[in-house]
């Protein structure tokens, strides 16, 4: 799983780490202030399964979007969208 920031601040992203590897996830740092291709380029190359961007309001929107739209375009698989419902 790749966990990332959109901003500088990394406490948001050490506390998601923990967590998930307290439930046993292998965790890659995908970096901070990461552009959402960067990040998806990297957890692609990592074979990771999921990514985890944490990020300010006003933000969260063009992230995803922007991560979604890469998506295809890199080969990755189908997975769910940011309110949970299976990703087009």
């Amino acid at each position: 799983m790749a966990v990332a920031s959109t901003d500088v601040h990394h406490f948001a992203t050490q506390f998601i780490e923990g967590v998930l590897e307290e439930r046993g996830a292998r965790i890659l740092d995908g970096g901070l202030a990461v552009d959402p291709e960067i990040l998806l380029d990297r957890a692609l190359a990592a074979g990771c399964t999921a990514v985890v961007a944490t990020t300010h309001n006003g933000w969260a929107l063009n992230f995803s979007d922007r991560l979604a739209a890469a998506r295809p375009r890199r080969g990755a698989k189908r997975g769910r969208s940011r309110d949970g419902r299976r990703a087009e």
